[in-house]
């Protein structure tokens, strides 16, 4: 997080996965500044807070939507940075904890009592997502044949909240060590209350592509399968596009329709909605199209070498496909900057 080129690349995937919720473990940041926070994920709507690199193990990253979310409450600790969020929607009050959990054994303690007194705050559904640094079963490390205290503690910490450790779709480890593809594990996960996952169901864990960590990010998505998510949402950024103003009012003034008032007003919105989005792809899709399709080989090729060893052609597109994602995201810079007039 502490280099403008990874949060560049970073942007693209918090744009293409659409959170209303973000965390960030590990960041290396003292003080986290409005310019670092934009240049991940830019809009007047997302709030942040965070604890301190200085104060923490390494640091901790939050950033939400307030269109969608508020925050009424929030409380920091050494090893997590706990919310009270309420859905502006439905109304519902529930709990997140982005965690970073400590590497050595003699903080592991504290760990675990850091976060059974974060749940104690408030009588709420809870969240937990993060780096544990610890697996829960022997499978989720390679090569891994005896339980150890860390894992027992895991399990116990589990159990006695009342928690669901959801499945990690698709992916079994969720960390591999740069210089050794040897070394995996799954240290990064979600635990969520069973009545959260009531006003929340279908909820999935998805791995998604590893972009600048050698930690995969992990998707909480509750949409899946409901259809209800791919709501139509007008983007401010349209508004600087040169010409865009004249052709909505070209576009406007061009539909015919004939009925009441209010039927013309809600026929003429649609037609808009089908033309801003048509607009939206041939002005704005071009590169994204271009993303996506490396972002999805991205996926396939590391979900190949979680399960195998890659031979070198594999490795070697692997490392061309993060280099094309890189220049991309530069390509994707320089045209915004064009289109804005800010060069």
């Amino acid at each position: 997080m502490n280099d403008p080129n990874k949060r560049a690349i970073i942007k693209v995937g918090v744009r293409e996965w659409g959170a209303n919720l973000v965390c960030f473990q590990e960041t290396k940041i003292e003080v986290v500044s409005d310019v670092i926070v934009r240049s991940v994920w830019r809009g007047s709507w997302v709030k942040y807070d965070w604890v301190s690199a200085a104060e923490s193990a390494e640091g901790i990253l939050l950033m939400w939507d307030d269109r969608s979310l508020e925050v009424k409450e929030i409380k920091k600790g050494v090893f997590s940075l706990a919310t009270l969020v309420k859905d502006r929607v439905s109304g519902v009050e529930w709990g997140f904890g982005g965690v970073y959990g400590p590497v050595g054994e003699g903080s592991k303690v504290f760990f675990w009592e850091e976060l059974a007194n974060m749940m104690g705050e408030w009588d709420i559904p809870w969240v937990l997502g993060g780096n544990f640094n610890t697996i829960k079963f022997l499978k989720e490390k390679l090569g891994c044949s005896l339980i150890s205290r860390a894992m027992e503690d895991l399990s116990d910490f589990i159990n006695d909240h009342f928690l669901i450790d959801l499945p990690l779709s698709g992916e079994r480890f969720t960390w591999v060590r740069a210089e050794d593809s040897n070394s995996r594990s799954r240290l990064d996960r979600f635990l969520i209350s069973p009545s959260w996952d009531e006003p929340v169901p279908n909820v999935l864990q998805i791995p998604l592509p590893r972009l600048t960590s050698d930690h995969l990010p992990i998707l909480l998505d509750g949409c899946r399968g409901r259809g209800v998510c791919g709501t139509f949402r007008f983007e401010n950024m349209w508004l600087k596009v040169p010409g865009f103003g004249d052709k909505v009012k070209e576009w406007w003034t061009s539909y015919g329709v004939s009925g009441t008032p209010s039927f013309r007003l809600s026929q003429k919105l649609k037609l808009l909605k089908e033309d801003i989005i048509r607009w939206n792809k041939e002005v704005f899709g071009r590169l994204e199209v271009k993303m996506r399709e490396l972002m999805h080989e991205l996926g396939e090729l590391e979900r190949g070498e979680g399960a195998r060893e890659l031979d070198e052609s594999e490795k070697e597109r692997l490392g061309g496909v993060k280099k094309e994602i890189v220049e991309l995201v530069i390509a994707q810079e320089t045209s915004w900057r064009q289109k804005l007039r800010t060069i």
